[in-house]
């Protein structure tokens, strides 16, 4: 069993040679990278070179830019045409890393369990201090081979959609392919998930933090606003739809669910309220969620003490952003002072 390291890369100058350094430091030498360079502008292409003119194992592919969800399924067709089905790669991206025992723990997991999906846990840092250690006694921890569970776990939970929380067998790859899904900037993560959930017949959820994930100010998931956003409820649906295809939840289980979604919508909605930028352009996002069919399907279950829900339906708009405004001044508030 051998390591494949995929690392889509695009704007991460500053960050590269930490991340590709992490690898090149762990106690297991068994692996390759893979730096998949989706077309920076930045010099983090002419880095990537320079790590493979400098080791047999790394290895670039240069791309134009394709986003986060591209770059990985190129990453995935190279490890399909190069690996073994019982190899594993790791998703890395590259403003994080690794800790140096990552891959020694993980070979270690698969070897004494046959765990053909393994879970991370991680570690939030920035500038080399840790702001959050992993939160081991709140996350799930153990394995898993029912798949009812494992639904249950990684789809109502947040915690588990980006993909580098993930260690798969390469024979959990997919290879169809989802162009409609390359737009997607947030959410694309649990997109490329579906699959390995649906393929895996062990999952080991590890109560080790193996990952340093660096909360970086200019990284997609940090720098939504207004000029970004854009409305779509295609992860949501895509994952509603896989859902109801398994046929292995019960009735109770959706409604369980629902709630999860109604969860998610609300924080969409109370997310464009408090962008900062005009009431009109705001009331112009919210209404375009109201009117998007899986959403309105979702907000039509809130139930009546729901306000933020119960405000859509009635389409009370102008309402939620005079709402949202407030929530932003005082959050800004809350912030100066404690800078003070």
């Amino acid at each position: 069993m051998n390591f494949y390291i995929a690392v889509p890369v695009y704007n991460a100058e500053a960050f590269l040679a930490d991340c590709v350094n992490s690898v090149l430091a762990q106690t297991v030498q068994d692996f390759e990278i893979v730096l998949v360079d989706d077309g920076s502008p930045d010099g983090s292409g002419a880095l990537c070179d320079t790590f493979a003119a400098q080791d047999g194992r790394v290895h670039v592919i240069h791309q134009k830019n394709t986003g986060p969800y591209g770059a990985r399924r190129t990453a995935i067709r190279f490890l399909l045409e190069h690996g073994s089905p019982e190899d594993r790669v790791v998703f890395l991206d590259a403003d994080d890393s690794l800790k140096p025992n990552a891959l020694e723990v993980i070979r270690r997991c698969v070897e004494e369990t046959g765990a053909d999906l393994v879970f991370l846990g991680e570690d939030q840092v920035f500038e080399g201090q840790i702001l959050r250690p992993f939160p081991v006694d709140s996350a799930y921890t153990g394995t898993v081979t029912d798949r009812r569970l494992l639904y249950k776990i990684v789809f109502q939970d947040g915690w588990y959609n980006p993909l580098w929380k993930k260690v798969p067998a390469l024979s959990l790859l997919p290879r169809e392919d989802h162009p409609e899904f390359y737009p997607v900037r947030f959410g694309e993560d649990l997109l490329q998930s579906i699959p390995l959930y649906r393929d895996c017949q062990k999952a080991v959820f590890l109560p080790d933090s193996l990952y340093n994930y660096t909360q970086n100010p200019n990284s997609a998931t940090n720098g939504l606003g207004y000029e970004k956003y854009k409305v779509t409820s295609l992860v949501l649906e895509t994952c509603w739809n896989f859902l109801r295809g398994q046929n292995v939840w019960t009735e109770a289980d959706f409604i369980e669910y629902m709630t999860w979604l109604r969860r998610l919508t609300r924080f969409q909605v109370w997310l464009v309220a408090k962008f900062s930028t005009t009431i009109p352009n705001r009331c112009k996002l919210l209404r375009q969620i109201a009117e998007d069919a899986f959403y309105a399907k979702i907000i039509a279950t809130a139930p009546g003490k729901d306000l933020c829900l119960r405000l859509m339906q009635k389409k009370h708009f102008r309402t939620l952003c005079l709402l949202g405004t407030g929530m932003r001044k005082a959050g800004d508030l809350r912030r100066k002072a404690r800078k003070d």
